[in-house]
C-alpha cells in the first residue's frame, strides 16, 4: 500500500507538466507565407516558396509537411457538414515533409505542383519547446487552386 501512494506522489507531478492543450489560431497560422515563384527549368509545374520563423514565442521550430488533396472531395465534406457539427474525413491524400533550409531567422522551402493535377495543399508547421510542461504551437496555411 505504501509503494502505491509512494508511485503516485511521484507520478502526479510529473503529470502536472504535461501539456493539455496545444496553442494554435489565426495568429500562428498568419505566419506562414505562400508565395508563387516562377521557374523556367520546370515545365507544366507550379513552385511554390513557404516561409515561417524559425522560432515564435520562445519556441523553436520542429517540423513542417504538406498536405496535397484533392480540391472537390474537400468541398464535398465541407458541404456535407453544414448544421451537422460533425467533421468529415478527406478519404485521399498524400502528406509528406518539407525541404527546409535556415535562412537567418526564418525558414525557407520549395514545393512543386504538377499544373495538370486538381490537387490543393495546406502546410503544417510545429514550433515546440526545448523543456516539459510547455505547449506546441501549431500553425496551417492552405492554398486552394
Amino acid at each position: 500500500m505504501n509503494k502505491l501512494f509512494l508511485t503516485f506522489f511521484l507520478i502526479c507531478p510529473l503529470l502536472s507538466y504535461a501539456c493539455s492543450v496545444p496553442i494554435s489560431g489565426g495568429k500562428y497560422n498568419s505566419l506562414i507565407k505562400i508565395k508563387e515563384v516562377e521557374e523556367e527549368l520546370y515545365v507544366d509545374t507550379k513552385s511554390y516558396v513557404i516561409s515561417f520563423p524559425a522560432s515564435t514565442d520562445g519556441l523553436e521550430y520542429s517540423n513542417a509537411e504538406v498536405m496535397f488533396y484533392d480540391l472537390e472531395e474537400y468541398k464535398k465534406i465541407i458541404a456535407s457538414q453544414k448544421g451537422e457539427g460533425q467533421y468529415g474525413i478527406l478519404k485521399s491524400y498524400i502528406t509528406t515533409p518539407i525541404a527546409l533550409k535556415e535562412n537567418g531567422e526564418e525558414m525557407l522551402g520549395i514545393i512543386r505542383v504538377s499544373d495538370k493535377s486538381k490537387l490543393s495543399f495546406s502546410v503544417n508547421v510545429e514550433w515546440s519547446p526545448k523543456s516539459i510542461g510547455l505547449c506546441s504551437i501549431y500553425a496551417k496555411q492552405s492554398l486552394i487552386k
